[in-house]
């Protein structure tokens, strides 16, 4: 539902997405190509992951940016360049902190977007202590992963 509700939200941004593609392996959430040949354009890639607990939170972050790596990986060896999205959905639990800025996979960038879903009953003060993130050794974990296979 809420991959749904982002690719409708880019499509009326005039994105021209698909949702759920098979591609490079794999199964994107959303995925925007453009379909003429001579456009030099990046794939935008985005991939969505709901979490209610912190340590849920923490394991979707690494599985669903090692698939994104993955992803990005094989596309820009046969396709062109992407964009790449994980958007990180919280519907309960300690809110994550994650940094601002884009993470560097190898040669690939990502945006992580934190969305925080919580109902007012679990949310301000009365939200659980927040966790840190060290994506530092998520990233070293997905190039040893990575490196292995």
């Amino acid at each position: 539902m809420l991959v749904n509700d982002a690719a409708a939200y880019l499509f009326d941004l005039r994105f021209p997405v698909l949702t759920e593609r098979h591609l490079a392996g794999g199964r994107l959430d959303i995925y925007e190509e453009v379909m003429e040949v001579n456009v030099a354009h990046d794939a935008l890639l985005i991939e969505a992951k709901i979490y209610d607990t912190s340590a849920k939170g923490k394991k979707a972050i690494f599985s669903r940016l090692s698939q994104l790596y993955g992803y990005a990986t094989s596309i820009e060896s046969s396709f062109h360049p992407t964009e790449n999205f994980l958007i990180v959905y919280r519907l309960g639990g300690s809110k994550l902190v994650l940094p601002r800025e884009d993470v560097r996979i190898g040669d690939h960038f990502f945006r992580i977007v934190h969305v925080d879903l919580t109902p007012p009953a679990c949310s301000g003060s009365r939200s659980p202590k927040p966790t840190i993130i060290d994506l530092d050794s998520i990233v070293e974990e997905i190039l040893e992963e990575h490196c292995a296979s």
